[in-house]
């Protein structure tokens, strides 16, 4: 049986720039980008919270703030 390779989330620091490590090798949209930037895992970031969140405010959610317009 096929076991598939356990995916790992990758981020860039300087670039704010994510891709997924697969069998070592780092890829995004475009495809392999191992080379191109200066990875580290996303789990990195659990130990950072106030990194984590600025981050996922303003690149994951696109610094957006939702709320209803009924409000």
């Amino acid at each position: 049986m096929y076991e598939s390779p356990m995916p790992e989330l990758m981020h860039t620091v300087i670039d704010n720039h994510f891709g997924t490590r697969i069998d070592g090798r780092i890829y995004d949209i475009t495809g392999d980008v191992t080379d191109q930037y200066e990875w580290e895992p996303w789990a990195n970031m659990l130990r950072e919270p106030g990194r984590r969140a600025r981050i996922e405010r303003d690149c994951i959610n696109f610094g957006a703030i939702y709320q209803d317009e009924e409000e």
